[in-house]
């Protein structure tokens, strides 16, 4: 059969193909392992995946073979994992062919299921014996116990760039685990690293670092110590933080402001992402073009309390003094429900050069939130915010509250609204109100575009409230110039002509646009980068 493979095979124009080139080939084509992601694998194993593991191309012709047997880059990774949390025995030795095929180039060694007793003196002594070839080092699940980890403390890698150490356990006594030290505390192009569970790693100089993520820490270092930390990285490129992150500052030492100009993404998720971001944010001085997100996703009384409202008074005031906010242009103002009926938590969201979400924050409404509510309007007034959407009706309530955050956004030239029709928005009502302690200005002198998504129809309740808005702005000099409404493809049941002839005597452009699915400002490419990692 492969003499017939061959001599079918071999007709093809890919068997023509030089060496180098078919090599390049398979190096795009063949399986991928990302450098974060918990099961590298997850997404190959899909059926629908084009993936391939070199092992495929033993049995297509000879002139494949022979290729692949000449790069040993092709047989870089090694995989130790299967679907049933046990590797078969075909798993090891397909990595202990490709460890003998890489011969003396770099590998990238995952380690995902529990190893038999059998093969441990192999993972041990042969594969611990070749870190000097590891370029990245993933081990996590159930594979491992402290004691496999003091197997790789002896010889260095002094190729290793990425590093993954996430054991899994009952970690709720609050010991954690103290990383030994590993590879001989000789890690130089260290730049990506991930640790779960993992409270102090003595012995290991991990700098310079480029990508750090730490997970589900049940104990934390001083902040003197984790900006110490941080130091040693000054070319920081990512830092996320899940469940983890620093303790409270000592009022007795003084901290210095760092500065991590590569910053990009600071990530700070899951309780007490707003405690760990007051701790935090006060002490770095990030890149103008950093993507800050902030996202607690456990919900309780406690985060109503006065307590978690002043520290996201603190947050936001230390938020507004970056110097990355002029770079946020565009704001989505959003409620986030909580588990406590009729709650709603205000999440601010901006984008541009720049981005920060900050979900969920505390409600602007609630008793003792006057601070929280003057913080969130430095913060606005310190970005350049041209777009503004509002996703919910049930955001601001107080119109009041409305004419201070639009008198925060002088630059604004474009609101975008809905989809949602059952109450009137006073925000629309505070875009045509003159403030009379400021000379009766209006609010967003630049205004020229109002973009309404959803039913609008002749008996809806905003139609006469938008009729109004665009009325006495047009008299008082301040005329909105474009008017765009938007519905759904399969929304027929009403009909905006009738609405749209009505605007059309007031603004100059006027728009009817069918679409099959609402727009949404998540959809930006900036903001897009907020959920990268998840």
């Amino acid at each position: 059969m492969s003499y017939f493979n061959t001599l079918r095979n071999g007709q093809s124009l890919a068997c023509l193909l030089p060496p180098e080139i078919l090599n390049s080939i398979f190096s795009l084509t063949s399986n991928v392992f990302s450098d974060f992601s918990s099961r590298p694998l997850e997404a190959a194993r899909r059926e629908e995946s084009f993936d391939w593991h070199p092992m495929c191309l033993s049995g297509v012709c000879r002139y494949w073979k022979a290729v692949a047997l000449s790069f040993p880059s092709i047989w870089s990774t090694i995989d130790i994992c299967d679907e049933d949390e046990c590797p078969s025995s075909s798993s090891i030795d397909i990595a202990k062919l490709c460890l003998r095929r890489s011969y003396n180039g770099c590998v990238d060694v995952h380690i995902s299921c529990p190893i038999p007793k059998a093969e441990l003196p192999w993972i041990t002594e042969t594969l611990a014996s070749q870190s000097i070839r590891f370029r990245g080092f993933h081990i996590y699940g159930f594979s491992f116990g402290p004691e496999i980890l003091q197997h790789f403390a002896e010889d260095p890698a002094p190729e290793l760039q990425s590093l993954t150490i996430s054991p899994q356990g009952d970690f709720s006594n609050g010991s954690g685990i103290v990383l030994p030290m590993l590879f001989a505390g000789y890690t130089p192009r260290l730049r990506h690293l991930v640790l779960k569970h993992i409270t102090s790693w003595p012995g290991n100089d991990f700098s310079n670092l480029r990508s750090l993520r730490l997970e589900d820490q049940v104990a934390s270092c001083p902040i003197s110590k984790f900006l110490d930390f941080l130091h040693h990285s000054p070319h920081l490129e990512d830092l996320i933080l899940v469940c983890a992150g620093p303790s409270e500052a000592d009022p007795a030492v003084q901290l210095r402001q760092l500065s991590l100009p590569r910053l990009r993404q600071l990530v700070l998720k899951e309780c007490p992402a707003i405690c760990q971001a007051t701790r935090i944010l006060p002490y770095i001085q990030p890149s103008p073009t950093v993507t800050i997100m902030i996202d607690r996703t456990y919900y309780n009384n406690s985060l109503t309390t006065g307590s978690n409202i002043a520290r996201c008074n603190t947050l936001l005031a230390t938020m507004s003094r970056f110097a990355s906010m002029p770079n946020i242009t565009r704001l989505l103002l959003d409620t986030f429900s909580s588990f406590d009926r009729g709650s709603h938590k205000l999440r601010l969201t901006g984008t541009g050069l720049s981005s920060f979400d900050i979900c969920p924050s505390a409600d602007i409404h609630e008793m003792a939130s006057n601070q929280y509510m003057a913080a969130a309007i430095g913060l606005i007034s310190a970005c350049n915010i041209q777009e503004l959407w509002i996703g919910s009706d049930h955001v601001i309530q107080k119109d009041y509250i409305w004419q201070r955050l639009l008198f925060a956004m002088p630059s604004l030239k474009k609101i975008v609204l809905g989809p949602w029709d059952s109450h009137t928005p006073g925000c629309l009502l505070a875009l045509h109100t003159p403030d009379e302690s400021v000379g009766r200005a209006l609010p967003c002198p630049s205004l020229e575009e109002l973009v309404i998504l959803g039913r609008l129809g002749e008996s809806k309740w905003s139609c006469e409230a938008v009729q109004k808005l665009l009325v006495n702005r047009k008299a008082r000099g301040f005329p909105v110039r474009r008017v765009v409404l938007v519905r759904r493809t399969h929304d027929t049941s009403f009909d905006l002509h009738p609405t749209a002839d009505r605007f059309r005597e007031i603004v100059e452009k006027m728009e009817i646009q069918t679409v099959p699915r609402y727009p949404t400002m998540e959809g930006s490419e900036a903001a897009r980068a907020l959920g990268r990692y998840f």
